[in-house]
């Protein structure tokens, strides 16, 4: 009884180790395929940085002659010249839009900024015709 649970199990561990060689063997063909396409791809990159670095060159940094090079688009600045482009902020003849203002019972206080001389022009406030109020928030939690 004994020889034939020696036999069994020797049975068995000659089909696990069959197994194992078969795994073994497909791994192996795997391993084999990567290596090949790893190489491939390599020299993919090896081609592709010498396209990037032959393209980089120009009559600045090579001997090229300036003919050679690729034209540029103009810079930007050149192309608001050309009137493409708005500048920012309001365009001429927009309609204003302004913020109402509070109401003074809702004002939490009140700041009078007075000045000696009118900041734009230089002369006394007394010749200026217009009188500017301004109304600053400042948003806090109560």
């Amino acid at each position: 009884m004994e020889g034939e649970n020696l036999q069994e199990l020797v049975k068995k561990q000659a089909k696990i180790i069959c197994e194992q060689e078969a795994l073994i063997e497909q791994q192996t063909e795997t391993i084999k395929k990567l290596e090949a396409r790893i190489v491939e791809l390599e020299a993919l990159v090896r081609k592709q940085q010498e396209t990037v670095a032959r393209l980089q060159k120009d009559s600045r940094n090579s001997s090229k002659p300036p003919s050679s090079d690729i034209v540029k688009p103009k810079p930007a600045e050149e192309q608001k010249k050309d009137g493409k482009k708005r500048k920012t902020g309001g365009q001429k003849g927009h309609k204003k839009h302004e913020r109402t203002p509070f109401p003074p019972e809702q004002v939490d206080r009140f700041i009078d900024a007075t000045l000696e001389a009118c900041p734009e022009c230089g002369g006394s406030l007394n010749e200026c015709e217009e009188v500017v109020r301004k109304q600053q928030i400042d948003i806090v939690e109560k």
